[in-house]
């Protein structure tokens, strides 16, 4: 999971992995800083959401954002839960808006690479490999400071920063 500020600032990543154990391995040559985790289904699930919770403060309505714990510790922290609207994600979600595009053809970039040297002999990517294409991903979108525009763009595109209700209706 990617998760970033109107500032700019990509927190660090979330990865979870489908298993019933987490082995070392698959975390070796990682980003610095990434939180791993897994699950039976390799999707987020209340544990998951709740181990990586006090980084994000917009949610998108994801059924796993809401344990009995989230909104216990929101209002011990006095922390204001805002949920986007269902089915609005690409208008309203700043990551969908202007993130992904490029992380995406960045990533095909890699996969492609791997694919055509060390790849070629196996049908998928194996746990112990993934984290360090995450790692070259995020070295990608860290060059000349693409990451960060990219962040800020996409806050000021929805209109939640800055603030501005007309934005989403904007082509």
């Amino acid at each position: 999971m990617y998760a970033g500020s109107a500032i700019g600032e990509l927190l660090p990543m979330y990865f979870v992995y489908k298993g019933d154990h987490l082995w070392n391995s698959w975390k070796e040559g990682g980003l610095p800083g990434t939180c791993y985790n897994r699950s039976r289904s390799r999707r987020f699930d209340f544990t998951c959401f709740e181990g990586w919770f006090f980084r994000i403060l917009i949610g998108d309505n994801l059924s796993s954002h809401f344990s009995e714990a989230v909104p216990k510790k929101c209002q011990e922290l006095n922390i204001a839960f805002v949920c986007l609207p269902n089915n609005a994600t690409h208008i309203l979600q700043p990551l969908d808006v202007y993130f992904y595009a490029p992380l995406k053809k960045y990533w095909r970039k890699i996969l492609t690479h791997w694919k055509k040297t060390k790849g070629r002999k196996m049908s998928t990517i194996s746990k112990d490999i993934f984290p360090k294409l995450l790692n070259d991903l995020q070295k990608k979108i860290d060059e000349g400071g693409k990451r960060s525009q990219n962040l800020i763009s996409g806050f000021a595109k929805t209109g939640l920063y800055p603030s501005d209700t007309s934005r989403p209706n904007q082509k």
